[in-house]
């Protein structure tokens, strides 16, 4: 499983097309690597993101650390990733780790917009 979703994300992240994650609520261990995967990250003022693998005690198994480390940088990637925090949106923002914030109804919107230009 950690070699298929490292693969997975890996190519991903390589797409010759703009992904974006479009974060509603809370993209918790996975799902944060999975946005760190994305070319933008969009939340909520309601958003965060959590890597609780520091609480379990492991590492994160599908490339995050390494990918998170390169959008926010080492010194602020090793305080995500040591103190296993929630990270608000307003804090994601601050970091670098998201790009936008918005209200959940302009999300929707913006999301919907961005579609229908394509």
């Amino acid at each position: 499983m950690c070699g298929l979703m490292t693969n997975t994300l890996n190519r991903l992240k390589a797409l010759p097309l703009v992904s974006v994650a479009a974060l509603e609520n809370g993209a918790i261990g996975g799902g944060a690597e999975l946005a760190t995967s994305c070319d933008f990250r969009i939340l909520t003022n309601k958003s965060y993101v959590h890597f609780v693998q520091a609480q379990m005690g492991v590492s994160t198994g599908w490339g995050g650390a390494a990918r998170l480390s390169k959008i926010i940088g080492p010194k602020n990637a090793l305080y995500v990733l040591g103190w296993g925090q929630k990270i608000d949106s307003k804090k994601a923002l601050e970091i670098g780790l998201a790009d936008l914030v918005k209200k959940l109804f302009e999300l929707i919107i913006f999301v919907s917009d961005a579609r229908l230009d394509c």
